[in-house]
């Protein structure tokens, strides 16, 4: 973690701006000089910072952060993946109650929260290649994080 970045991070806000590629000074930019911000339609303690990024075209990130604490930033509104591997992964954040499938590495150039909570993030060529669900217990209350099951058929 950048010693700089004044905010604490969630393992899951770190893992997905890790995934996406998005600096931290861009998140700390936001957080600091927002152009708007709004109250989380669920969780009272959460706000939505938003602020355009004019290295990545102009386009809005947006930072999920604890408005009772130091910011502490769940999601975002740029999606950059890094090349790697392909195949699908899943990430798991248990104290968040957040689960991110990764469904391949092609590049993520848009997002749509279709849901409260629920964000698809779309390649090039607009198809789905991630999928981020927040608040899973609160969605599926009998959900055990700590055990994914597999099935290919």
């Amino acid at each position: 973690m950048d010693s700089d970045f004044p905010y604490v991070l969630s393992d899951h806000a770190s893992a997905v701006i890790a995934e996406r590629q998005i600096p931290l000074a861009w998140v700390a930019r936001v957080l600091s000089r927002p152009t708007a911000t709004h109250a989380d339609r669920e969780d009272p303690e959460l706000r939505h910072a938003l602020g355009p990024i004019p290295e990545y075209g102009g386009r809005v990130l947006r930072v999920v952060y604890n408005s009772n604490s130091s910011p502490m930033a769940y999601r975002d509104g740029i999606f950059r993946s890094h090349a790697g591997e392909a195949g699908m992964k899943v990430h798991v954040d248990e104290a968040a109650g957040a689960v991110y499938l990764r469904l391949d590495d092609s590049k993520i150039v848009e997002s749509q929260e279709v849901e409260t909570g629920i964000v698809l993030d779309f390649n090039a060529d607009n198809h789905v290649v991630g999928i981020e669900i927040l608040r899973i217990k609160e969605r599926v209350p009998t959900a055990n994080l700590k055990q994914v099951q597999f099935e290919v058929g």
